[in-house]
């Protein structure tokens, strides 16, 4: 289609996709910065960025090379990415933590270990968490919760935590799945909490798919959305998420929300998170 409209430029997008992928490969032991490859391929810093013709083909080979589809949205596209050893967004993609023992070259990171000793939150981007080699949680668990408020109120008795908590601020960031499959790869278990709404419960869903053996919902049950559903009505498009909730753990706590189409918020349950995240057993 682009050759149809300007075959030069379509041919010359082409082949700085195929120079910057020859690149990519015969650097494949380090990690490399979109804007520094594209800029020492073809000259240009943003000639891969995803709005050019040159960056979509450059993403299509990344897609090939990876054996997958070609990326939908952000999400996947700068997971497709950091797959392929390149940071995008390495210094806004971020999550934020406390409790974790985080580690470079399999010892605890000197100054995380300080911050976690004082039980004091931390914010990660991409570009500290691709410095790291392993994490896990001291207690075998760690918990995850999505609304930045709820994670504040609840670190403020992070002193008396037995497991560490984790916050994904809605929609989980390549630096949130980064962070959480370290945790994965060390068989940490893990438990997701988020707002019974199309989109809380569509990241659930999301997140259980993504570690089958590991991730369960946390206080996402019909009981539990009784106990904090509101009188805030949910959109036809929020409501309709919920149908990807079919067949899994969740398709209970859906079905009860579509019979109320309102939404039911985590900051109601936060005495039953905090006894969790202090349960020592």
């Amino acid at each position: 289609r682009e050759a149809a409209k300007d075959p030069e430029g379509t041919r010359r997008a082409l082949l700085q996709a195929c120079r910057s992928l020859d690149l990519l490969e015969l650097h494949a032991q380090d990690m490399v910065r979109l804007a520094v490859l594209s800029a020492h391929a073809t000259s240009d810093p943003h000639a891969l960025d995803s709005g050019t013709l040159c960056g979509k083909l450059f993403l299509h080979l990344l897609s090939f090379r990876s054996g997958l589809e070609a990326p939908a949205n952000a999400e996947q596209r700068d997971s497709l990415y950091y797959e392929n050893g390149i940071l995008c967004d390495s210094i806004s993609s971020l999550v934020t933590q406390v409790g974790l023992v985080l580690c470079t070259e399999n010892e605890e990171h000197p100054a995380y270990r300080l911050l976690r000793e004082k039980n004091e939150g931390c914010t990660l981007s991409l570009a500290s968490l691709s410095g790291l080699t392993c994490a896990h949680s001291p207690s075998g668990r760690a918990y995850i919760v999505e609304n930045e408020m709820v994670f504040a109120q609840l670190c403020d008795k992070a002193a008396q935590f037995s497991s560490p908590l984790i916050c994904t601020s809605g929609q989980p960031s390549v630096a949130a799945l980064r962070l959480l499959d370290l945790l994965a790869a060390g068989g940490t278990e893990l438990f997701y909490s988020g707002d019974f709404d199309g989109k809380g419960l569509s990241i659930a869903v999301q997140l259980c798919a993504r570690y089958p053996a590991l991730l369960k919902p946390w206080h996402m049950t019909p009981e539990d959305y009784e106990r904090c559903r509101s009188e805030i009505g949910l959109s036809d498009a929020s409501l309709s998420l919920l149908q990807g909730c079919a067949g899994t753990a969740l398709e209970k706590t859906a079905h009860v929300i579509e019979q109320h189409r309102c939404a039911g918020y985590q900051e109601l349950l936060i005495p039953q998170l905090e006894a969790d995240l202090m349960e020592t057993s």
